[in-house]
């Protein structure tokens, strides 16, 4: 009950944060998951919990931006998209 309480208020913090304009939306979807991890109490598990979603499939998107980042990091912009 804690949790599914916890999770509902990490999705209203998310919308507020993000509608309000106070954060950037990246920041929002990273930090405030975390948080809500750390305060779950799994404490050093939230990392695994992280690199586990982006190696499995159902976090392709996630993997496919940082495929993205990497490849604009190391090539460019300019040559990636020409």
């Amino acid at each position: 009950m804690l949790l599914a309480t916890l999770g509902m208020l990490t999705v209203v913090g998310l919308m507020a944060a993000i509608l309000s304009k106070r954060v950037a939306p990246m920041v929002a979807l990273v930090a405030l998951p975390v948080v809500a991890s750390l305060c779950a109490g799994f404490g050093l598990q939230t990392g695994k919990f992280i690199i586990g979603c982006i190696l499995s499939r159902g976090c392709t998107r996630v993997h496919r931006y940082i495929e993205m980042l990497i490849a604009i990091a190391t090539l460019g912009y300019r040559r990636l998209y020409k």
